[in-house]
Parts: C-alpha cells; sequence; structure tokens
C-alpha cells in the first residue's frame, strides 16, 4: 500500500481480469469508499502487483505480465508510474519493461536521487536504477546475481530499504540461504556499475531461510525472515560505531590454488575464517601457445611479448607495483 497525494491506494492480485489498484482519498468514506484507478492489467493483462513507491515523480506499481506462453519462465517485468489520480480514470505510463524471464518488477526504494528496482534473470538478479523514473532513463548497476552468483535470484515484497546510507536488499536464494547486500551509491570508475558489499549471507546463520524482509527501526535495520524448515524469524542489525579510516591496503595475491584447496584446509582445520567473507576475486592465468621458459625470456626480450605472463611474474608484478 502506498499514500499519494491524499490517497491511500493497494495493488492487487487478479489472475482473471488482471492487476486492479484501488484507491480511497482522504476526508471521504472514512476509508471505506475504494475506487479502481487503472484499467484491469493496466490493459497488458499483467497478473499481479507487487511492490509500490509513493515519491515525488509520482506513484509506481511493479507488476508481473505474462509472456506469450502460460509457463512462469517467460513471463515479464513492468513498472508503471501515474501522476495524479484526480481524474477517474488517471493516466499511467509504462516506465520500464523488463526481457522475457524478468517476471516481475520488485521496487527497492530511493538513494541518492535514484529509484532503485529489480528484477529476475537466467543469471541472477539484476538491479536497475534511474534520476527521473522516465521511459529509457534505467541502467542496470550491478552483476547479475550482485557477485555472479546465478542463485540469487530475487527479492520478495519489501525486500529492499535504505538504511543510513545504504540501499540494502535481502536476495533470496534457496540453495545456500539468503544473503544481504548493499550500496553505498559509489560507482565502479570507469563503469556504470556500483560498489556493493554482502552484510549477511547464509541464510543469516540458517541456509534454510531463504526470503527477508527488510525495514529500519530504532537506528537498527530488521529482517523478518522466511525459514520452511524452523519457521519465521526477526533478526536485527546495528550498525556498529564509526570506526577510523583505515591506514592500510593490504592485497593478498595466492598464486597454484583454488576454492577446492581452501575447502580441504577448511576441512582439516574444523573451521572457517572470518576473512574468508570478505571481498575476494579469484583469477586464472595460462601462458598463450605453451608453457612460461624463464631461460627464453632472460635471453630474448621479443619472447616475453609473445603471450600471457605466467601466474608468478604476474603476482610479483601486482606486489610491487
Amino acid at each position: 500500500m502506498q499514500v499519494f497525494k491524499g490517497w491511500l491506494c493497494g495493488g492487487t492480485a487478479n489472475l482473471i481480469d488482471g492487476a486492479e489498484v484501488w484507491c480511497t482519498q482522504s476526508g471521504t468514506g472514512n476509508g471505506t469508499d475504494w475506487v479502481q484507478k487503472n484499467a484491469d492489467g493496466f490493459g497488458e493483462g499483467l497478473i499481479g502487483i507487487f511492490s509500490g513507491l509513493s515519491g515525488d515523480s509520482g506513484l509506481y506499481f511493479g507488476a508481473r505480465g505474462t509472456g506469450v506462453t502460460s509457463a512462469d519462465e517467460d513471463d515479464v517485468a513492468r513498472l508503471y508510474r501515474t501522476t495524479a489520480l484526480t481524474p477517474t480514470s488517471p493516466a499511467w505510463t509504462k516506465v520500464f519493461e523488463g526481457s522475457a524471464g524478468s517476471i516481475r518488477v520488485d521496487i527497492l526504494g530511493e538513494l541518492g536521487g535514484y529509484i532503485y528496482i529489480s528484477h529476475a534473470s537466467a543469471t541472477g538478479m539484476v538491479v536497475l536504477r534511474s534520476p527521473s523514473g522516465d521511459p529509457n532513463s534505467w541502467t542496470q548497476v550491478n552483476i547479475p546475481g550482485l557477485d555472479g552468483n546465478r542463485a540469487n535470484g530475487s527479492t520478495i515484497v519489501d525486500g529492499g530499504t535504505t538504511f543510513g546510507d545504504h540501499l540494502y536488499v535481502g536476495v533470496t536464494n534457496a540453495t545456500t540461504g539468503v544473503e544481504v547486500w548493499r550500496t553505498h551509491d559509489s560507482t565502479v570508475p570507469n563503469s556504470t556499475l556500483l560498489r556493493w558489499e554482502q552484510a549477511g549471507g547464509g541464510g543469516l546463520g540458517d541456509r534454510n531461510t531463504i526470503y527477508a524482509e527488510l525495514i529500519p527501526f530504532n537506528d537498527s535495520l530488521y529482517a523478518w525472515t522466511s525459514n520452511y524448515v524452523t519457521g519465521q524469524e526477526v533478526r536485527r542489525l546495528t550498525p556498529a560505531p564509526d570506526c577510523p579510516t583505515a591506514k592500510y591496503v593490504i592485497l593478498m595475491i595466492a598464486d597454484g590454488w583454488g576454492y577446492k584447496i581452501i575447502q580441504a584446509a577448511n576441512l582439516y582445520t574444523n573451521s572457517t575464517p572470518a576473512y574468508q567473507g570478505w571481498t575476494h576475486f579469484p583469477v586464472s592465468t595460462f601462458p598463450l601457445g605453451g608453457s612460461y621458459n624463464s631461460a627464453s625470456a632472460w635471453t630474448d626480450f621479443s619472447y616475453v611479448k609473445l603471450g600471457f605472463t605466467d601466474s608468478a611474474a604476474a603476482a610479483t608484478t601486482l606486489a610491487t607495483g
């Protein structure tokens, strides 16, 4: 439900007639007089409204539209906006439409003058933002799945919120549990992508916890979670006191090992170090056309320009700047 210019409005799911928007106006009927404020399914066969936002640029509803087949997999995410509810049949503008398989638009919230939305994709949840909410103004700001994990498929109703100076999103993951990601609205250099960091993972302590609705309250962030094994729980994130600015940045480059070796070490020690939850980037390096020959590299400078370096030399280069 959303409050917009003296109206209280809600969106419905209707598999027969199409999604509907119903509103009641302040000062009339004591909240009992409701009027439909859109054409059934917005005239495009939309079957359900799943999120809303009331902002300076208008009233938005994120919806799910049917694809060309009856299967869910080709359903289409759509976002509609109106700037006034006064007419009996106000005009709604479709300001965003995803591709087949995007399923539905989930409105995440506002941060730094931008409106944020998300939808599903075959490679994981996609987040977009717009400074105006207008058509053709939406830019993708994340790697699908946040970290390339296609199991991070989507969010749910009220799965996104602004807390402090970050936008937080509860990302559904049915395999390893819900993950909470956040962005500070800072972009990656020479890119439209934002910097994202994981604020909680692994189902927030239980991999069977796969959903989370988020809301700020009393200077903390609360997560209302769904777990079909042990039941629902409420979890809370309270920000830590301000920390001093970091003095050092430590770059750790490991050579000649991968995730299976990390897993083996964890099994051997029966522990998982906390730093394994930090942001990390795996890299594979392969000499082009054969192995690296140090003797040739020392005697013939043109040899090193024939292909890629090997991993040990690359690590040395990175470590020494």
